[in-house]
Formats: C-alpha cells, structure tokens, sequence
C-alpha cells in the first residue's frame, strides 16, 4: 500500500469533522480526523480532500439512480474513502463498502422548551374536583344533620322556615371552620359539638395540605406538557416537524412499517418544506423556529449536539428539550466499492480497533459539553392535584365523627325524653 494516493471526501459536521481551507489546499480537525490520521501513517498513505459540490452532508438514492453527497463521490468515482461517518442503510450499501461501525447513534426529537403558565384560577386545582365535590357535599350534610338534631333535641316540631333558617346557619358555621373564621358561639347540645369537633379535625388537615401545596407550587416549576417519545409529536400538530433530505430519519419514516412511523411521515410529506438540507436543518433560523415551538426536529443525537453546544457558545443563553432516544444507528465510514480487497481489509482491521475503547464517543461528547446548558429538563419533583385518595383518612375521620355524634344524639334524646317525662 505503499504510495498509495487516495481522494478522500470530506465535508463540515461539527462535533464529527471540521473543515478547513488554506490558500486551495483543505485540511480537517476533529475525532474523524484523529482516525484518518491513524490511517494514513499507518499504511503510508498520501491523500488529499475534496468536498462534495452539492454541498450534501451523507448523501441519498435519488430517483433516477444516482446518488447526493459524499456516497455520489463515491459512486462516480470521484473519491476512494468517505469520512463521514455515516448510518449504514440499503440504499448507501448500493452504493459503497462500509466499515466496522466506529460509533452508535440515536435518532432524538430537539423541541423548545415547554411554556409553563399557570391558569387564571390555578390555585383552586390544588384540589381535583372531587375533593372538592366531597368537601362542600359533607359541609352540606353536616348542616342538614345539625338541624335534624336541633329540633328534634327541642322536643316539638319546627315550620319549615325555622328549619331552613337553622339549615343555613349550621352551613354558615361550618363554613367559617373550612377558612379558620371564628365562632360566634358554641352548639349548646354534646351532639352538635361532637360533629363540629370532628369538622375542626378535618379542616386542620384539610387546609394544611391546601395552603403547603399552593405554597410548593409557587417554588417548584409545573411540568410543561413535551414530546419524550416519537408517538409524542402526534400530540403537537401545531409544531411541524422537520428532518435532513435523504437522511436515516427520512427512510425510517417514510419506510418504516410502525402505525406511527406512517402517521409522523404523513405530516413530514405534507408539507415539502419539512425536507430540508442538513446545513440548513441546524441553522440558526432553524433553531430560532425550534425555540420558539413552531417546529421540532428529528436528527441522530450527536447532530442535536454539536449545534447545541455551537448555539451556546454564541449566545450564552438557549432552551430546547430532547427527547428519549430512539432507533438505534451504527455509524461507518464509506469505501469504494472497487478498491482492492486487500486494502479495504485493512482499513476495516485498523477502524475496529476504535469502537471497542469507546475512543470517539469520549472525543465526541467532549466537543459538546456545552450543549447541557440549552436543555431544559423536566423536574423530579412535579406539583400536581391532591386526590381523594390523599384525604382517605379524613374520609374515616368524618364518618367516624358522625358516627360518635350519632351516638350522643341518641343518648341525649333518650335522656331528654326520661327527664322531662311528665309525672302522672
């Protein structure tokens, strides 16, 4: 292999490969560098760069059989070796001989950072509608309850009127409790005390647990509803998604057998705009639309990355979600098809001895350490309604209080009629 001149096929992927031109002449930095560095001083290799002319990054089947990008270099015979790396696909094996995988990918969704705003009446949602319901359904009861005993401890029967009046004024004082309101004045019977004493329980527990949680969700931030798995985007039909033309994302979607794979690529392939060129996926007008939540995009996580960090270091101040990884893409490096096999035998020996060590995935997230600093991320401690079943002991609480005033209620009545019995 000695003396053996190669063109190799080189275009800008940050965090992957940097492209670097000086008076006609190109040079490239980066992990893919460092590999093809290793490659041609150890088989004595001389070289030289060239970009592909459309400016693609991979490169895709076309319909009348040729090929974009670096893997079209290939395919005229342009070019002897692409850097790349590229996701080994059907289409691109067509085309070229790939590598030992050097690096595992995912496909990831990159959205805005969910607007979280708390609705106009949000604090009665400390509660759901069901506490509330058996709040105001027991304050209810307990108002009819202490007008029963009212009169019938009294001994005669009262009008109507008299008992609606009794009704509301039992109502209102148990009202007054729910808010810590004081009493006018004590029930004057053990039974209509041991129900208010059973209410006052209640509330302390009731109210404690209302006023800490409005409290907590005025330092905890609410969690915003986000897309964490593809099925998600179906949720949002107001961001439109978007995805590099030719790419892995695109086949998986449009070939892919899954219900939502079909129904994701049916919203890509609505509109045509949605199919853009990588360079122009990740620009910054992207990425300004992406922030803003008009549209999302679905790439392999490095990319999201390394135009993640790029953004940070430009302007000190980002917010995009990533979704859950999916898709799992092993990353090649692209041959032509006929180079000597020998040669391509120990390219692929010398490759292999990268991936094991997990050499480029240290290289890589090294170069996009500052892509953290754009992400928002969900917190571990979310706010949500109190259920029914957070107040089950307050339940037992009441229905035991009655329960015991029920008692005195009876023992009073058999009292007051031994009592006051009259004599013959």
């Amino acid at each position: 292999m000695n003396s053996t001149s190669l063109i190799i096929a080189v275009e800008q992927w940050f965090p992957w490969v940097d492209v670097h031109e000086e008076k006609g002449s190109l040079s490239i930095s980066g992990p893919m560098a460092e590999i093809f560095d290793f490659l041609i001083s150890s088989l004595n290799l001389s070289y030289s760069y060239k970009t592909p002319q459309d400016g693609k990054k991979g490169g895709g089947k076309l319909r009348n059989g040729s090929y974009t990008g670096m893997i079209g270099m290939l395919h005229r015979k342009e070019a002897d070796i692409a850097v790349g790396p590229f996701t080994a696909n059907f289409d691109r094996f067509q085309a070229a001989e790939f590598t030992n995988p050097i690096y595992v990918d995912y496909l990831s969704i990159l959205t805005g950072a969910p607007h979280v705003k708390n609705e106009l009446f949000s604090y009665m949602m400390t509660f759901e509608w069901k506490v509330w319901v058996a709040i105001f359904t027991t304050i209810i009861l307990l108002a009819v309850t202490s007008a029963i005993m009212e009169d019938v401890i009294v001994g005669k029967r009262q009008s109507f009127r008299r008992m609606y009046v009794q009704f509301l004024h039992s109502f209102w004082r148990f009202y007054r409790c729910l808010w810590h309101q004081s009493l006018q004045q004590l029930p004057e019977v053990t039974s209509k005390r041991l129900l208010l004493i059973t209410w006052l329980l209640s509330v302390v527990v009731i109210m404690a647990s209302f006023g800490g949680h409005i409290r907590s969700s005025l330092l905890v931030q609410l969690k915003g509803d986000h897309i964490e798995e593809l099925k998600d985007v179906l949720r949002f039909p107001k961001i439109q998604p978007l995805l590099e033309t030719g790419s892995s994302a695109e086949t998986l979607l449009q070939l892919g057998a899954h219900p939502t794979y079909k129904n994701v690529w049916t919203r890509i392939a609505a509109n045509p705009s949605s199919r853009m060129s990588f360079n122009e996926l990740l620009s910054e007008d992207t990425l300004d639309k992406v922030e803003k939540n008009t549209h999302m995009i679905i790439t392999e996580v490095s990319s999201l990355m390394g135009a993640l960090a790029e953004r940070y270091q430009k302007k000190k101040q980002c917010s995009f979600h990533l979704s859950n990884t999916f898709y799992q893409k092993n990353m090649v490096i692209a041959m032509r098809r006929d180079l000597k096999q020998e040669f391509k035998r120990e390219i692929k020996d010398r490759i292999g001895r990268f991936y094991p060590f997990g050499v480029i995935g240290h290289k890589i997230t090294n170069r996009t350490q500052g892509y953290r600093n754009c992400l928002w991320i969900a917190e571990s401690v979310i706010v949500s309604s109190m259920t029914a079943e957070d107040f089950q002991g307050v339940f037992y609480l009441w229905i035991g209080g009655i329960g015991l005033a029920s008692v005195a209620f009876i023992v009073e009545v058999i009292t007051e009629s031994v009592c006051c019995r009259p004599s013959i």
